[in-house]
């Protein structure tokens, strides 16, 4: 029953995603693993439709438009990650596109929302939580608007709490997100990659949290205070930078875990097509990490290493670009924040 089921701690998902699970459970005339795959699927449609949007903000023709639906739509990683792996990535990133292309369509209620969502579906929504800073430096959201944040996680945990689950436990889901697998790495092209395995893993996790902070805040900080000059094209840039970063810097991440990179990539093209290696290189990266995640026999001796270089040269390549964007950007609106 629901209340049974939600007022203990099952498993290391958030209550959200855990609401969809029990409807699962709930349908017994079809094998599960087909039913979860169609809720990830389902929201393949949710974030390609929100690509096609961040795309239109540049393409107004409606054939381009499609051009860049069906790119988000069909990206290798898109249909690996859900319709053969049975994984739920796109669930969360695709609240992230639509924050993004709310706050970017000045529709900030709806913005904040979505980012509150996000993180209420998985921690890994974390990565582009940053550009909240960004968004509210180039006059994108205000003070008022931050408040749909709690409001929007806490209404998504709602039915969990009123199951009976103490809020106390909620959280405990992020903490064991975090501390459940302790490596390094786990498949992902981060930067553990070029260190061998007998190294501290405590220690270098404490580092790793550290760094990953002090260049985040650096960076939104830099283009914080560039303010409402930023145009559309250097927030969106912004957050591609954010999306390779994070899952570069930080400790424990899967090989799944540059999914937001993949799916943001194809926006980033269509602002940016002489970047085009950008976003190609993080979704091949990508995409050999679920081929050697998956055991696909010809891609377990790609050199790791070597692939994480290169996603590192790509993710210094995208944060210059978006700092020469800010600097140069001409002022985007003379509005005052409200």
């Amino acid at each position: 029953g629901f209340v049974e089921a939600f007022a203990r701690n099952i498993g290391d998902y958030t209550p959200p995603y855990m609401y969809l699970l029990y409807l699962v459970s709930r349908v017994p005339q079809l094998p599960d693993v087909y039913l979860i795959k169609f809720f990830s699927i389902g929201f393949d449609y949710m974030a390609a439709f929100f690509v096609m949007q961040l795309a239109g903000l540049k393409h107004k023709g409606l054939g381009a438009q499609l051009g860049f639906l069906m790119l988000g739509l069909w990206g290798p990683t898109v249909l690996l990650n859900g319709a053969y792996w049975a994984q739920c990535d796109i669930i969360y990133a695709g609240f992230l596109l639509g924050g993004l292309y709310f706050a970017l369509a000045d529709k900030p209620y709806r913005a904040v929302a979505f980012f509150g969502v996000a993180m209420a579906l998985k921690l890994q929504a974390v990565f582009l939580m940053p550009m909240l800073l960004v968004l509210y430096g180039a006059r994108k959201i205000s003070l008022k608007h931050v408040l749909m944040f709690p409001l929007a996680f806490f209404a998504a945990m709602l039915p969990a709490i009123a199951a009976g689950k103490p809020i106390a436990d909620i959280f405990e889901v992020y903490q064991a997100q975090m501390t459940n697998y302790p490596k390094l790495t786990l498949g992902a092209l981060s930067i553990y990659q070029l260190l061998p395995e007998t190294v501290s893993y405590r220690m270098f996790y404490n580092l790793g949290l550290q760094i990953t902070l002090a260049v985040s805040v650096m960076f939104c900080g830099a283009l914080y205070a560039r303010g409402k000059r930023l145009t559309e094209g250097a927030i969106l840039s912004a957050a591609m930078t954010l999306a390779l970063a994070m899952p570069l810097l930080l400790p424990c991440m899967h090989e799944r875990y540059f999914f937001v990179a993949d799916v943001l990539g194809v926006a980033f093209f269509a602002h940016f097509p002489r970047k085009w290696y950008i976003p190609a290189s993080v979704i091949f990266g990508s995409l050999v990490c679920y081929l050697v995640g998956l055991h696909a026999a010809p891609w377990r001796g790609m050199p790791m290493q070597v692939l994480t270089v290169l996603l590192a040269v790509m993710t210094g390549l995208c944060a210059a670009h978006t700092l020469r964007l800010a600097r140069g950007a001409p002022c985007a609106s003379d509005a005052q924040r409200v």
